[in-house]
């Protein structure tokens, strides 16, 4: 949600892991509100809770048909059919393209895009692994995401800065207790500085 994108242009979640980020554009695109397969709530064991009030937000779901694009890649083969195991217990399976799909070699995406990226925090890479990896990042971004919104989600503060690339909007996250950087990446063509000369 805080990428901005509400289902109306492609979404790309090309390190798609167990598959988390695009099964949740997939629910926010259908209007499927998260947490609805829960077979109970923490809250219902409230001395306070309201089964009627509970019954009556259930009946007035209005999910959404969407013929969208969602791409969820990962190179590895197992994330994969994790990530399509989880899509098919969320209900949209149908709405997501799987991708079996190497990051760097990853291919041009549609104008005005939106892409969430979370890449390796650097735990289980060496540091010169990790700082290749994340220029290497930058590269591909630059080269395939031309004209789209490039989301980078990540804990290692210090590969972040190796993207190459400037942040237009740089936010803080916790995943559990690691402090994270939630960061904008435009992708354009050339240098910005000269962008702004031609203009």
């Amino acid at each position: 949600m805080l990428s901005g994108w509400k289902g109306e242009t492609e979404f790309h979640d090309p390190m798609c892991g167990s598959g988390t980020l695009a099964i949740e554009a997939a629910l926010i695109a259908r209007a499927i509100p998260p947490g609805i397969f829960r077979k109970e709530f923490a809250f219902e064991k409230s001395p306070s809770f309201n089964k009627e009030l509970l019954e009556n937000v259930y009946d007035n779901i209005q999910e959404k048909n969407w013929s969208g694009t969602i791409y969820s890649s990962d190179i590895s083969k197992p994330a994969m059919q994790t990530a399509m195991k989880n899509a098919t217990q969320a209900s949209v399976f149908k709405n997501i393209t799987f991708r079996g799909i190497d990051f760097m070699d990853y291919p041009t995406v549609s104008q005005g895009a939106t892409a969430v990226i979370n890449p390796p925090y650097g735990q289980r890479l060496v540091q010169p692994g990790i700082i290749n990896f994340y220029k290497s990042m930058g590269n591909v971004i630059k080269r395939s995401f031309e004209g789209s919104d490039v989301w980078v989600i990540s804990g290692n503060l210090d590969a972040l800065k190796f993207i190459g690339l400037k942040p237009g909007t740089k936010l803080t996250l916790y995943n559990g207790a690691l402090e994270c950087r939630y960061q904008l990446y435009k992708a354009y063509k050339g240098s910005l500085k000269s962008k702004y000369n031609t203009q």
